[in-house]
């Protein structure tokens, strides 16, 4: 889970700031065990793991705003133009992820070498 490694490292390195609900993570890992991309045992460890290093992360989502959600924008995630995250992409787009992960990552380096050398 390249991306997702990055994503985790670049709010580690206080990037951005990290927000999810106990309802999403059991929804993201039903879904990489439903995939085959992780064990039972391993999706318990992982939402355990992302509790315990992003404490502050874990959010209640108000009722009308899961409500108002449609399965159509839950596949949609960020991308960086410009040197700025904005607009979106579809999840189904494979070669987009991959433009999003290199860029990021270009991103989250740049952004450790600014801040070593602050």
């Amino acid at each position: 889970m390249p991306l997702c490694d990055t994503l985790f490292r670049a709010a580690e390195a206080e990037l951005y700031q990290i927000h999810f609900s106990q309802e999403i993570l059991e929804g993201a890992t039903r879904n990489l065990v439903k995939n085959g991309k992780m064990t039972d045992a391993k999706a318990v460890r992982f939402q355990e793991m992302l509790k315990m290093h992003f404490p502050e992360a874990m959010v209640e989502v108000p009722e009308q705003l899961v409500a108002s959600m449609t399965k159509d924008n839950q596949g949609e995630i960020l991308r960086v133009e410009n040197g700025k995250i904005q607009g979106s992409i579809l999840s189904k787009d494979i070669k987009a992820f991959q433009r999003f992960e290199q860029s990021f990552e270009q991103e989250l380096e740049q952004a450790k070498t600014q801040k070593s050398q602050t």
